[in-house]
């Protein structure tokens, strides 16, 4: 299941939780990949997922994050739609810090 998949289907089992996806630049970023990149062609950007629901009036958030994604100037591609195949993974780790946020009110 792609992380698209894994959104659409927490749309029908959570409807009460709302996930975000968020792309920002890094204008700081360095590479530190073993593959050399052409700077002058490819711009930093960090990934945020975060998972949000409404608890006696209350916003409860979830989020993950992931720094160091490259991408070409203009490049908008819907925030890369699988984050090099890590949103899934995002996704999940976005709704277990929901979910631990939602017990610890409940405590």
């Amino acid at each position: 299941m792609t992380g698209r998949e894994l959104i659409a289907a927490l749309a029908v089992s959570r409807p009460n939780v709302a996930i975000t996806v968020e792309r920002t630049h890094y204008p700081d970023g360095v590479w530190d990949g073993d593959d050399p990149l052409d700077f002058d062609r490819f711009i930093c950007y960090g990934h945020e997922v975060t998972a949000m629901t409404i608890r006696n009036g209350q916003i409860v958030t979830g989020s993950a994050y992931m720094g160091g994604s490259w991408y070409e100037p203009g490049d908008t591609s819907d925030c890369a739609p699988e984050i090099s195949g890590y949103l899934h993974q995002m996704v999940e780790e976005a709704i277990e810090e929901l979910d631990k946020a939602l017990a610890e009110r409940s405590a």
